[in-house]
């Protein structure tokens, strides 16, 4: 498989696309506001978050953009945050039940009522995933996904053991959030998008100040608000399936703004740092291991380095299934890896051995 996508840091010189890349969306991204200087800000933060000298986490943001190598247009994004919190806490509502009862009347239930929690020594997290429309095909959002837990697989001292991804929440037809409509709206007096925009820009300073303190009991909402409370949006349904096959399970967290729900897992524990191998890249001219489908396995391959690139390649089985064996890789290949003939490259299936091997049919069209 010719390797058309990588994955790779950001840089300055990205700047204008990643402005124009973000004008596609239909609803901003809460961590990725479409404002020149914050996005600005964003990439000075992410290349300083790739110094060598990190050795554990802090305040690293690192945020990686997927690249059609045949044009260099910038097609997507994905992000890590090395650790949620710190200077700017991170928030979010927590379910919990309480019971109630009196044994004369028989009456003996439990209700579900929202916590407002505030963290400022929180796990890492991933975000900021958006994939352009016209590229939802075939094992790219898996790629713009999967990217990150490769990378920090490989350098897990700059990352907490705990990891946490939220997604964004339930909206009807019209694009309201019937969550923030009933409970944010009243005391924030803003629509929707333009606290999630201010939040994005790092304002938490209204949070702090105007977000209720007391519990929330969920009876008291309407039943249509308390069915939503922790489901996903439709657009983002793809995104949740790629991390649950990976490892992630749902919490009892939810985000404060819209109740979209927050998955979380251990690093140590997911799929890609168990199944990751190291193997030593050998330059091919042959193809033909490219083209003979059923002998091959869609795989991630990177170059384990903090100069990262990562890419899909189809890596011929007879050389995966033996540990320690060295992986062949075309001139093309290398080229989108920054690797040479003896290079080391991380690699780890595309997939669960347990699904299909087999790249899928391209799907319909939906946000990854």
């Amino acid at each position: 498989m010719t390797p058309t996508f990588v994955i790779r840091p950001v840089v300055l010189h990205d700047l204008k696309q990643l402005i124009e890349l973000l004008g596609t969306l239909e609803h901003s991204l809460t961590s990725m506001p479409r404002e020149r200087s914050f996005l600005e800000k964003r990439i000075h933060r992410s290349i300083q978050s790739f110094y060598p000298g990190v050795s554990e986490p802090g305040s690293e943001q690192y945020l990686f953009v997927l690249e059609e190598r045949s044009s260099g247009r910038l097609i997507g994004t994905a992000a890590i945050i090395a650790r949620v919190g710190g200077y700017e806490p991170f928030f979010t509502y927590r379910i919990k039940r309480e019971t109630y009862s009196h044994a004369p009347l028989g009456i003996h239930k439990q209700i579900r009522v929202l916590h407002l929690e505030s963290n400022h020594d929180g796990p890492s997290e991933l975000g900021s995933l958006y994939l352009h429309p016209e590229f939802r095909s075939a094992g790219v959002g898996r790629l713009l996904s999967l990217s990150r837990l490769l990378f920090m697989a490989r350098f897990p001292q700059r990352f907490r053991s705990r990891v946490i991804a939220e997604f964004r929440g339930w909206v009807d037809a019209d694009g309201r959030s019937p969550f923030w409509d009933q409970v944010g709206r009243h005391f924030f007096e803003r629509e929707f998008d333009e606290a999630d925009f201010l939040s994005g820009m790092g304002n938490k300073e209204f949070i702090n100040d105007l977000m209720p303190e007391y519990p929330i009991y969920l009876p008291l909402l309407p039943e249509s608000v308390q069915a939503i409370i922790g489901r996903v949006h439709r657009d983002t349904e793809a995104a949740v399936a790629i991390l649950k096959h990976e490892g992630f399970a749902p919490t009892d967290a939810v985000d404060i703004f819209d109740a979209g729900p927050m998955f979380e897992a251990q690093l140590g524990e997911l799929r890609i740092p168990r199944n990751l191998q190291q193997r030593v890249v050998r330059q091919s001219t042959d193809s033909t291991a490219e083209t003979a489908a059923t002998s091959t396995t869609a795989c991630l391959i990177s170059n384990a380095r903090l100069e990262f690139a990562c890419s899909i390649a189809l890596v011929c089985n007879a050389e995966f299934q033996q540990p320690g064996e060295p992986i062949s890789l075309t001139a093309t290949q290398c080229n989108a890896l920054g690797v040479r003939d003896g290079d080391a490259v991380d690699v780890v299936p595309l997939r669960d051995p347990a699904m299909k091997s087999r790249l899928p049919r391209k799907p319909k069209s939906r946000h990854v």
